[in-house]
């Protein structure tokens, strides 16, 4: 079997393996509020102000709603769009079709942006694992690209603009307008990504300025464009500031930063051996990506890391460098192994991940069911040792199960079903 179908019936297992992730994690953390239409006031005494008397209808419903989220709550109107149609309309089966396709494109793109595209494909899977190894925590991960188009379609969009940009893969008129339409909902996505990713491409730009095109400044102009919408949103100012940077917060900035401080031990450990001439080519090569993920990593740290998933954009940023380094600096035989065994490694865990969102399930279940067939209006619900996970593995169960229930279902269960206090113990 070549390396390339090897890829090919890997990524398939992959996809059937995350498509029923998706189908059965049920909807989880703040997704569970887009069902419902944000009202203009803010005042309601439910999560972000969401009226749950008000379901999601139809397709005017999902407007109204984002106009209203747009002022009031923050920017990143197109994904949100597409999360009040799979949660207010098309349903869990729907959207757990649709991130199987966005799923594979994440890879896809991933592999381009890190690798050479002559490169066998089974390359791909190493970025695709170096983001999960290096986020310590499962659910940072899985969660997160699983349950939510915010991060999975934004990651695709804003990775498929920078290949076109850097690689100049536009070449006529033609091209241009879907391009720059492609860059405008780029920009337009989400902070997390687009901030570094802006500042990568702006670097670039005033570096290369000489070489580049019409249609690439026509594209940045579009991509600055819809980050000015997403950054400057009324309801991103509505929502208040981040907390203050405390000795925590920078040393939890210096851990989220993982997969950043190993490009940058990578980079002395090869100057030791190829000498630092060779090293100062590779940082010339990428020095836009490397002031992007730096200075990204510090307006990160200024809003006091009150949101670590707005550091997502410096991981993806920062696995794009370490896979080029390694795509550079190895042997291409050594690159192919690393490939085959992350591939291999990827699967693994993918069937692990299958194995406690199942246990995850069941907890769900358990508390919901547990609710709903009680009349007391205050409820304490335990969690029996059986449906608990190994340590590692814990985080991701609570996460799925109760701990994002707790902070955003729980308050729309309790109006929902008349209880005054619902707590969740194990």
């Amino acid at each position: 079997m070549k390396l390339n179908h090897l890829y090919y019936f890997l990524i398939g297992i992959c996809a059937v393996l995350f498509y029923n992730i998706n189908l059965s994690i049920p909807i989880i953390s703040d997704d569970i509020l887009y069902g419902y239409i944000f009202p203009a006031q803010t005042d309601l005494d439910t999560p972000w102000g969401v009226d749950i008397n008000n379901p999601i209808n139809n397709i005017h419903d999902v407007f109204v709603s984002q106009y209203n989220h747009y002022f009031h709550h923050g920017g990143r109107i197109p994904v949100h769009i597409f999360v009040q149609f799979f949660a207010g309309l098309w349903g869990k089966t729907s959207f757990s079709i649709v991130t199987v396709f966005f799923f594979i494109a994440f890879v896809w793109i991933l592999g381009l942006n890190s690798f050479d595209e002559n490169k066998e494909k089974i390359v791909f899977f190493i970025p695709f694992f170096l983001l999960y190894v290096f986020i310590v925590q499962p659910k940072c991960f899985y969660s997160t690209i699983a349950c939510g188009i915010n991060y999975l379609w934004a990651s695709v969009v804003c990775l498929t603009y920078y290949y076109l940009y850097e690689k100049k893969k536009v070449k006529n008129l033609l091209q241009a307008g879907g391009y720059c339409l492609l860059a405008f909902l780029a920009g337009w996505s989400h902070e997390g990504i687009v901030i570094p990713m802006g500042i990568a491409i702006g670097l670039h730009y005033l570096i290369n300025r000489k070489f580049i095109t019409l249609y690439d400044k026509l594209s940045i102009v579009f991509f600055f464009l819809g980050a000015a919408l997403l950054v400057l949103a009324p309801g991103n100012f509505s929502r208040g500031s981040g907390n203050s940077v405390s000795y925590h917060s920078i040393v939890a900035f210096i851990l989220h930063l993982r997969l950043f401080w190993v490009y940058v031990f990578s980079l002395l450990f090869i100057s030791i051996y190829r000498g630092s001439k060779y090293v100062r080519k590779i940082i010339a090569d990428s020095n836009h990506l490397i002031y992007g993920t730096m200075l990204g990593a510090i307006l990160f740290l200024g809003t006091g890391l009150s949101q670590l998933r707005l550091g997502y954009g410096v991981d993806l940023l920062s696995v794009v460098l370490l896979s080029r380094l390694v795509s550079s600096s190895l042997y291409p035989s050594v690159v192919k192994l690393i490939g085959v065994i992350a591939s291999f490694a990827t699967v693994i865990v993918f069937g692990l991940v299958f194995h406690y969102e199942e246990l995850a399930k069941t907890q769900f279940d358990m508390v919901l069911n547990t609710i709903e067939s009680t009349s007391e209006t205050s409820i304490r619900v335990s969690i029996p040792a059986n449906l608990t996970a190994p340590f590692y593995w814990e985080s991701y169960v609570r996460d799925v199960a109760h701990d994002s229930t707790q902070y955003w279902i729980l308050s729309v269960w309790e109006t929902k079903y008349n209880k005054v206090d619902i707590a969740i113990n194990e």
